[in-house]
């Protein structure tokens, strides 16, 4: 078969090789046409590879891509092509995160945080127990018919009000990335209703406990 005409970098590779080791060469085409080749289930190659373990060529004029497979069973020479592969996908959309209010800090900042919030918890609960902030008032009939006034100290009640207040007022660090009058917007409906929660608490425990007079603190 007469050599083909052929350009490429690897036409020069194999000028140069000739010349220095002094030998002649010419091309051969894979009889199964092949590219690089592929192994098949009995142990055979296809392709330039096949060529080359069955004995009908010496070595390949086309540069092929190595894989393990390849380079266990042929030498391989100095790299003459790098390729560079990635990896394409959908652009992510932004979607609802339930947990996305935890993100804004980092977890040192938010162990900071809780322990000042308990700090701040155990402390208002100390002096509301020792003064007369967090006294619970009501008026309780008796059989004469005379209302007398009592007053108790509840301290699950101080608990509660303490922490719900507190929780309300770090709803609002979650929209840290929102333009401002979406900021202030949704802050206060958030403040709002924990609020209107809070209220709402308040109200059915008076309900059950009976009590005719509401809270005062």
């Amino acid at each position: 078969m007469k050599n083909p005409m052929v350009k490429g970098t690897m036409m020069e590779v194999l000028s140069i090789l000739s010349q220095k080791l002094g030998f002649c060469y010419r091309f051969e085409i894979p009889r199964d046409r092949g590219s690089g080749g592929t192994q098949l289930k009995n142990g055979s190659w296809t392709g330039i590879m096949g060529a080359i373990l069955r004995g009908e060529a010496d070595m390949s004029a086309l540069g092929i891509s190595i894989t393990p497979e390849r380079a266990e069973f042929a030498d391989v020479s100095e790299y003459l092509y790098l390729d560079e592969m990635s990896a394409m996908y959908v652009r992510p959309s932004l979607e609802s995160d339930i947990i996305g209010f935890i993100k804004p800090y980092t977890l040192t900042v938010w162990m900071s945080v809780l322990l000042s919030v308990c700090a701040i918890i155990t402390a208002m609960y100390i002096i509301s127990m020792t003064n007369n902030c967090f006294i619970i008032s009501r008026r309780e009939a008796t059989p004469s018919g005379n209302s007398v006034s009592t007053e108790s100290r509840k301290p699950f009640t101080v608990m509660y009000n303490i922490s719900t207040w507190i929780f309300a007022a770090l709803l609002g660090q979650r929209m840290y990335n929102f333009r401002a009058g979406l900021i202030m917007k949704q802050y206060l409906q958030e403040i709002r209703d924990s609020i209107n929660g809070f209220i709402i608490v308040l109200h059915l425990n008076n309900k059950l406990t009976k009590r005719s007079d509401p809270l005062q603190f």
